[in-house]
C-alpha cells in the first residue's frame, strides 16, 4: 500500500527532477551570453527569470524570494531558487555547477534524487567547513529549508547558555525529527557536536569545550534530520557567529592576579575579545608572543587607543563602570599571541628597556596592589641567572617571550636564585606584581648571564 510518506518522497524527487535541468538551462544561457555566443537582445535570455511557454514567469533571484516560494523541497520553485543561488549568490562557476549537478546523478557516485541528496554530495564536493558551504547553508535557512538560529550573539563564560532555533518547514509525513548542533572555532574547525532540542542548555563540560577553544568567537550550525523508515532528508542551517564575552576576575591572590588568553588573527580575519571588569580603576592591556600583531581598543563610545605592536607599553584604560564592555581587536598575520590584562598597573610608571647585563632593577610595592612591566633584550643565548632580594612572599615576576606565545617563566616568591635559558635578540616582557596588603618593600631584580 502506498503511504503518505512514500508520496512525500516521490514529490521531493519530482521537484528535483524538474528543477535542476531548468536551472541549468538558465545558468547555461548566462554563461553563453557572457562569452558572446548568445545574443542578450533575445527576450528573457540570460536574465534571472524562469519563463515557460505557458507564460509562467518567476524570478529565481534569492534576494527576491517571497514567502510563497519558501515551501520546502517538494516545491519546484523553492528548489530552483536554492540551486540558482549557488551560481548567483555563492559564486559557484558555471562549469562547477554543471559538474556538481550532473555528477551527483551519475550511477555509482551519489545519484541524487532529491535536493537533500544533492546537498550531501555538494557538501563533500566543496568541503563541509568551506565558506561556499556555509554561504549555501545561509541560503537554505533563508528559504526555510533549514533551521534558523535565533539565540543572541554574546555569551558570558560562567553559565552554560541555551541555544535556540526555529524550523518551520517540517513535513507532517515524517514521524521522526532530530537536531544536531555543530560548533566550529574561529578557524572553521569542528570543535564538538551534540544532539539537542531547541532551548536546552548545554552542560558545563559541553560549554567549556566550546568556550575554551582558540579564538574570540565561534560558529554554530544546526542540522535537521527528518525520517520515516528508510526515507530521510537533512539540511544544515546558517553558520551563526557568537562572540565571547570575557569577565576579568578581580580577586587578587598568588594564582589569580592578572588575566591572559591566547588570541589568533589573520590578515583577512581580525581576532576580537570582549571584556568587562568587575572592579573599576586603571587597567593595562599587553601583548606578548608576536611583534606582528597590533591591537585596537574600543568602548561603547568608540575607539579609545591602539598599540602598534606587542610590547611593555601596551594600552592603559581607566575603567569607571563595571557594566562597560570593551572590545579589543587584534590585527596581524596568521599567528597566535598572548593577550595579557594587568588589573592594577602603576599608571605613572614608564616602562624600562634592558639590553645590557648585568641588570639591577629596583621595584617598590606594598599596601596597594600594583603591577609594572619592562622589556628584556639579551644579545647572547645562554643561561641567565635571576635574583630577587627582600621579595619574600610580597609578589612575583613573570617573564613572557615576545616571539613565542607558548613560552612563559614564573619567578614567584623568590628570595633565592633561579635561572632560565634566554635566546639571543629575542624580546622578553617582564611583569612585576606586588600583592595587595603586603607591607611596604623594595626589591632589586638582578639578571646576570652565567
Amino acid at each position: 500500500m502506498t503511504t503518505s510518506a512514500h508520496c512525500k518522497e516521490k514529490g521531493n524527487q519530482i521537484a528535483w527532477a524538474e528543477s535542476w535541468p531548468t536551472v541549468f538551462a538558465l545558468v547555461a544561457q548566462r554563461y553563453y551570453v557572457a562569452n558572446g555566443v548568445l545574443d542578450n537582445e533575445i527576450m528573457s535570455v540570460g536574465d534571472d527569470k524562469y519563463t515557460a511557454y505557458n507564460r509562467y514567469d518567476t524570478d529565481l533571484a534569492y534576494a527576491n524570494a517571497t514567502l510563497g516560494e519558501k515551501l520546502g523541497e517538494a516545491c519546484e520553485g523553492t528548489v530552483m531558487i536554492a540551486l540558482y543561488a549557488l551560481v548567483n549568490d555563492v559564486g559557484l562557476s558555471h562549469p562547477s555547477f554543471w559538474n556538481a549537478t550532473t555528477r551527483s546523478t551519475e550511477s555509482g557516485v551519489t545519484k541524487a534524487k532529491t535536493l537533500s541528496d544533492f546537498m550531501q554530495y555538494y557538501k563533500t564536493l566543496v568541503g563541509a567547513t568551506s565558506e561556499k558551504y556555509s554561504d549555501t547553508c545561509t541560503i537554505l535557512s533563508g528559504l526555510n529549508l533549514a533551521p534558523k538560529v535565533t539565540a543572541s550573539g554574546v555569551f558570558l563564560s560562567a553559565t552554560p547558555p541555551s541555544f535556540s532555533w526555529v524550523y518551520t518547514n517540517g513535513s507532517a509525513y515524517f514521524n521522526s525529527v532530530s537536531y544536531q548542533l555543530r560548533f566550529y572555532n574561529q578557524k572553521r574547525t569542528l570543535i564538538v557536536e551534540f544532539a539537542k532540542a531547541s532551548g536546552v542548555a548545554l552542560s558545563s563540560l559541553e560549554w567549556d569545550s566550546i568556550f575554551n577553544t582558540l579564538g574570540s568567537y565561534f560558529y554554530l550550525s544546526v542540522e535537521v534530520k527528518e525520517s520515516t523508515g528508510a526515507i530521510e532528508t537533512q539540511y544544515s542551517s546558517e553558520w551563526k557567529i557568537f562572540e565571547k564575552l570575557l569577565t576579568i576576575n578581580p580577586t587578587i591572590n598568588p594564582s589569580d592576579h592578572y588575566y591572559e588568553q591566547m588570541v589568533f588573527c589573520s590578515h583577512t580575519d581580525p581576532g576580537e575579545v570582549y571584556i568587562k571588569f568587575a572592579t573599576t580603576g586603571v587597567k593595562k592591556l599587553l601583548l606578548a608572543g608576536s611583534w606582528d600583531i597590533a591591537m585596537n581598543v574600543y568602548n561603547s563610545s568608540g575607539y579609545i587607543e591602539s598599540w602598534g605592536y606587542a610590547g611593555s607599553y601596551g594600552v592603559t584604560i581607566n575603567v569607571s563602570s563595571t557594566t562597560e564592555v570593551y572590545k579589543v581587536v587584534f590585527i596581524g598575520y596568521d599567528e597566535p599571541a598572548r593577550f595579557i590584562v594587568l588589573n592594577s598597573p602603576d599608571s605613572s610608571y614608564y616602562p624600562q628597556w634592558f639590553d645590557t647585563f648585568p641588570v639591577n632593577y629596583t621595584f617598590y610595592g606594598g599596601q596597594t596592589e600594583m603591577m609594572q612591566s619592562a622589556m628584556l633584550y639579551p644579545s647572547v643565548y645562554g643561561l641567565y641567572q635571576m635574583e630577587l632580594t627582600n621579595f619574600g612572599t610580597n609578589g612575583a615576576v613573570y617573564i613572557f617571550s615576545m616571539n613565542d606565545p607558548e613560552k612563559e617563566f614564573v619567578c614567584a616568591n623568590l628570595s633565592h636564585r633561579g635561572g632560565n635559558y634566554l635566546n639571543a635578540y629575542e624580546e622578553y616582557l617582564l611583569v612585576f606584581y606586588a600583592y595587595k596588603n603586603a607591607p611596604a618593600f623594595s626589591t632589586t631584580l638582578k639578571i646576570v648571564k652565567v
